[in-house]
Formats: structure tokens, C-alpha cells, sequence
């Protein structure tokens, strides 16, 4: 049986987790941050675009970012990181 103490840290632990996890973007890429940057990469396999918001060949690659995650990839994530944004 779990004590009430004990339910509230789990929840708390939960809250966390919730609140440092990236938020699919349009296409299911994942927006990482230095916090999930670890959690999402970290033994898993994963194409991570670190890009500038500013850059042409940044802007330009996003469509094909975009349909990249649309695709059947058996479980590699499809994330991106703004390299600016340190």
C-alpha cells in the first residue's frame, strides 16, 4: 500500500516530467532544450537538427525536416535544437 506521503511525491515527480518534456511540434519533431535535450537523445537513436532560427539553409531544410517525421522511422525520434538558444 502506498502512504499519502508517498502518492505525493510520485505526483510531483510526475508534474516535473510533464512540465520538462517537449511538446510535439507540426510533424512530430520534437522541440529539444538543454533539460530534454538528455532525456530524449540519451539511448535512443535520433536525427537531431540543431539549427539557427536566422539561417536560409535552416529554413530551407525544415519542410523536409517536417515529412522526415512523417515517415515509419521504427522508433528513431525526430527532433531539433536551436543552437542559438544556449
Amino acid at each position: 500500500m502506498v502512504d499519502s506521503a508517498s502518492g505525493r511525491r510520485a505526483a510531483a515527480c510526475l508534474f516535473l516530467l510533464a512540465a520538462h518534456a517537449p511538446t510535439p511540434a507540426a510533424g512530430k519533431v520534437l522541440d529539444l532544450d538543454d533539460i530534454s535535450f538528455d532525456m530524449e537523445v540519451t539511448g535512443h537513436a535520433a536525427f537531431v537538427k540543431f539549427y539557427a532560427p536566422w539561417c536560409g539553409h535552416c529554413k530551407k531544410l525544415a519542410p523536409t525536416w517536417e515529412a522526415l517525421a512523417e515517415d515509419d522511422l521504427l522508433g528513431v525520434k525526430v527532433c531539433r535544437n536551436d543552437a542559438i538558444r544556449a
